[in-house]
């Protein structure tokens, strides 16, 4: 974090524009503007978030957890797709997932997630006329439930099939929640507010 005794800067200033910085796995680029700029209030974060995330939404989810990923014999992380809804209320964030899936294995063995969604202006040749990057990444914690679990019906309610039948959805699908430990939310357009276009939220559940 800058001293106070560091000249002031301009938003938009990151510290390697500065300085000599050393990055490590404890000092990152996105914790010095988060440390260095303006946060917004709590609550205030929370519904900038939940306003990103109507209904369905399409991530991209990492998870560690296999002795190997065919066809390799090593530990890659797998990177996949899967829609979830978020439940604002109770912090966390639910999909279904088709039985015997690499994500559902990994998640047996390790359920801790990190799990991005984001939008944008299309960057080309040419500048947009209007350029923007919002995005939410989230870490979290993983529990699965199948058909037979008293949990399965209301996370599928809450969820709402609908690529198929919830007939199906009973013998196919597992419902997997994750509760929600912490988002960092980057929004490009914060800076015209005066904050940091990097936000940290942490659920106290997990402090």
């Amino acid at each position: 974090k800058k001293p106070s005794s560091h000249p002031e800067t301009a938003i938009s200033v990151t510290c390697s524009e500065c300085h000599d910085v050393k990055y490590d796995a404890e000092s990152t680029a996105t914790k010095t503007w988060i440390n260095n700029y303006a946060q917004m209030p709590k609550d205030k974060l929370w519904k900038k978030i939940s306003e990103f995330l109507p209904n369905r939404q399409r991530f991209v989810m990492a998870t560690v957890g296999s002795k190997g990923i065919w066809p390799f014999k090593k530990y890659y992380p797998t990177a996949t797709t899967a829609d979830f809804t978020l439940v604002p209320d109770k912090h966390f964030i639910i999909c279904s997932n088709e039985k015997g899936t690499e994500k559902l294995s990994e998640l047996k063995k390790n359920p801790l997630v990190s799990m991005v969604h984001f939008e944008g202006s299309i960057e080309g040749p040419v500048a947009p006329k209007k350029r923007y990057w919002k995005s939410v990444q989230i870490f979290g914690r993983a529990s699965m439930y199948e058909s037979d679990h008293p949990k399965f019906n209301d996370l599928a309610k809450k969820y709402h099939f609908y690529r198929i039948r919830s007939d199906r959805a009973y013998k196919r699908m597992v419902m997997t929640k994750i509760d929600i430990q912490r988002v960092i939310y980057f929004d490009s357009t914060l800076m015209k507010e005066g904050y940091s276009p990097y936000q940290l939220w942490i659920n106290d559940e997990f402090k």
